[in-house]
């Protein structure tokens, strides 16, 4: 028996622009026409993947990330034999079990109960063996009370935890994974997040997962494939892709200054009467810049229109890694506007910079009203900045520019209180003292 699981070679798939082929919904064929990311167009064409190598080992948890159009659904669909490919071959060794959209594969008009039964015939497996499981997959979904009912007057984020239930439960050798777990709540996100990490690792399957947030693909997986206008950018361990992947699109960006208007924003509950149009960063010389010395102020300046009617705004900014990670937030509170321009700059300083060496990003997120607070607009890493190393004197060599000493640097000191026992010796002594603020304990 091979020891893959996936082998992909040369694989490319091709739609004619305006068509209406099957296998592509209006949306995709709007996003893979007009994403930033570039697609290869040809005579009337777009493919969306092309010249595509991929082999991906039994047991591996691989995410997939990539802008949108960068043919991440289209590879899943591929996958799973939904769409056919216009060039070169996949081979897959097992069975397949996939999640691409909510409600895939269920029938409408039938009750959660059968449509646990018609996915598990679908995958070959006997009634009886479905039935063994059945009381796993209900009390994983968590939605018992709802089994009789037919589907259609499901929410999206019952669809989504049955359907995830029901694909985790089964037998399978391969599970495909696309956006499908965004509609989720948090903690059944993460409940999903701990099974396809026991089905990989305990069970020895394979789990691709396709997702745009960072943080739950470092979470994950351990290697990592960046698909860039239809094509494999990166394959390797995921924090080396996943900090690829970020920098490269930060970089596209003028450096200290980015225009938000055409960014790609949140969408959940947004009202879009606050949008924020630019953000930039400065540093000492008071020219933008993204590039800051360790312990050096950070001055960040967000431009935001609004509305008429609208008079007390809260801006919010996430300091994160480029991971996911968040180091700190900061809230600017509730702030009074009034101003006929329509336009607005509120600024902020983080002065003492903690930060260590390394690279960042800014999350923005901005709110009006004080009673009855809504979301207005919401952009994830707005803009990156790179912390380089500054070391103090009386740093210890040793330390300067470790990344096991975490992602801030803070002041402290070192004292000797006395000892009962036999004193330290001078040496000890000696270096304990020469310590003070030489790096995080």
């Amino acid at each position: 028996m091979s020891d893959y699981a996936i082998k992909i070679e040369g694989l490319g798939k091709r739609y004619r622009i305006g068509s209406r082929l099957p296998g592509l919904t209006l949306r995709e064929r709007v996003v893979s026409v007009f994403s930033s990311a570039p697609s290869s167009v040809d005579d009337g064409y777009v493919w969306a993947l092309k010249d595509l190598d991929l082999e991906i080992h039994r047991g591996d948890l691989v995410g997939i990330v990539g802008a949108n159009g960068a043919g991440k659904s289209t590879l899943l669909k591929i996958l799973s034999r939904i769409t056919e490919p216009t060039t070169g071959r996949v081979t897959l060794e097992g069975r397949v079990a996939s999640l691409l959209e909510v409600g895939t594969g269920f029938h409408p008009e039938l009750t959660g109960r059968e449509n646990v039964y018609l996915n598990g015939s679908i995958m070959g497996m006997r009634r009886s063996e479905i039935a063994r499981r059945f009381e796993e997959i209900v009390d994983f979904a968590g939605i018992e009370d709802f089994m009789d009912t037919p589907v259609k007057r499901y929410s999206s984020g019952m669809h989504s935890r049955l359907a995830f239930a029901v694909a985790a439960h089964l037998d399978y050798d391969i599970l495909l994974v696309d956006e499908v777990l965004a509609v989720g709540d948090f903690a059944f996100q993460k409940k999903c997040l701990t099974k396809m990490e026991e089905a990989s690792r305990g069970d020895g399957r394979t789990v691709l997962f396709v997702s745009h947030h960072l943080g739950s693909v470092r979470q994950l997986t351990e290697k990592c494939c960046w698909l860039h206008g239809g094509r494999c950018r990166s394959f390797g361990p995921t924090e080396e892709v996943l900090n690829a992947y970020v920098w490269q699109n930060l970089d596209q960006a003028d450096a200290g200054h980015v225009d938000l208007k055409d960014a790609p924003r949140g969408t959940s509950g947004l009202q879009s009467k606050v949008r924020l149009e630019s953000v930039g960063l400065s540093g000492r010389s008071g020219g933008a810049t993204n590039v800051f010395l360790e312990g050096e102020d950070i001055d960040l300046v967000v431009t935001l229109r609004v509305d008429p009617g609208i008079k007390l705004i809260e801006t919010i900014c996430w300091f994160k890694t480029v991971e996911g990670v968040t180091v700190f937030a900061v809230p600017s509170g509730v702030v009074p506007y009034d101003a006929a321009s329509g336009t607005v700059q509120r600024s902020i300083r983080v002065s003492p910079n903690h930060l260590r060496k390394g690279r960042y990003v800014v999350d923005l997120y901005v709110l009006a009203g004080r009673a009855h607070v809504q979301g207005q607009d919401m952009i994830s890493s707005a803009i990156g900045f790179e912390i380089q190393s500054n070391p103090r004197p009386g740093d210890d060599a040793r330390f300067v520019s470790n990344p096991d000493l975490g992602m801030v640097r803070f002041d402290y000191k070192w004292s000797d209180i006395g000892s009962t026992e036999s004193a330290p010796s001078t040496m000890e002594t000696q270096h304990a003292r020469s310590n003070d603020g030489a790096h995080s304990p």
